[in-house]
């Protein structure tokens, strides 16, 4: 990616030079600077190049005719030199070819920081990513576990209130059942008694005719009396409700209508067990 500067170039790119060129160039400067303003040892082989005012000895014509030529020479060596080096431009290119790639040095660097930064921001993105989905994952699988728990609990708690309305509509038989059988039992005991009262009633009119009465007629109406009413062949068992007679046999309970002893219609029946009434 090219790196475009703030400032405009004064040169250009094939013109800039190196640094090791730069450094021989600004040393080469230094160098010639110096030997322009610091004197040679004095000998006899530098007395010729030297100028005017380093001949301590001479006050003639000819030394001047001399040192004329050698510092006109020196002077045009001076402005070759500094003509070549441009004087204050070379410093000025220095100068600003050291900004130049101080600039691009800065350039590089952040280009390199942004990279770095954009690398960085570019893996944690990622490293966040994968976090973000495994923990979304796992949530999701957690929540698919609450809600498959609950609907467990919530089929366990219908099942629960089920077995008890169940229960409760189980006892509320029983108890209506044991209502019933209480009742029952209350009535086959009014009833019995009452055939049993009536049995003695019977008994004792039986003994006030049998005064009156055979022997044969006696055991006549006795055996007659214990015979069903509506069939006249086997031992009444069977008690008629409302009225509570004992007079007719299992057989014909369930056939007859009415009483056979006072008419009354039949709402129900209760089957006795004379045997054991007996014991």
């Amino acid at each position: 990616m090219a790196i475009e500067a703030h400032h405009h170039l004064l040169f250009l790119p094939s013109q800039l030079l190196p640094n090791n060129e730069v450094m021989s160039v600004l040393d080469n400067y230094n160098n010639n600077v110096q030997t322009s303003f610091i004197a040679p040892p004095l000998n006899s082989a530098s007395g010729p190049f030297l100028p005017n005012y380093y001949n301590l000895g001479g006050g003639g014509g000819g030394a001047e005719a001399q040192s004329a030529p050698r510092k006109r020479q020196r002077d045009s060596i001076d402005s070759s030199m500094f003509s070549f080096l441009g004087g204050d431009d070379v410093a000025l290119r220095l100068h600003q070819q050291q900004l130049e790639i101080e600039h691009l040095v800065d350039c590089h660097q952040e280009k390199v920081r942004k990279e770095m930064e954009g690398r960085r921001r570019r893996a944690m993105r990622e490293v966040i990513g994968a976090v973000e989905r495994t923990a979304t994952r796992r949530m999701r699988a957690k929540v698919e576990e609450m809600e498959r728990i609950a609907k467990i609990n919530w089929a366990l708690e219908e099942r629960i209130r089920s077995l008890a309305m169940e229960n409760q509509a189980w006892r509320d038989l029983a108890q209506s059942n044991e209502a019933a059988v209480i009742v029952l039992q209350r009535n086959l005991e009014l009833v019995l008694a009452k055939a049993k009262e009536e049995e003695e009633q019977c008994e004792a009119v039986e003994d006030a005719e049998s005064c009156c009465l055979g022997g044969n007629e006696e055991e006549q109406w006795i055996g007659r009396r214990r015979l069903c009413r509506s069939c006249g062949q086997l031992e009444p068992r069977a008690l008629l409700l409302p009225c509570r007679h004992l007079c007719v046999c299992t057989a014909c309970a369930t056939t007859v209508v009415a009483c056979p002893v006072c008419r009354v219609g039949k709402d129900d029946i209760i089957f006795v067990n004379m045997s054991i009434n007996s014991t």
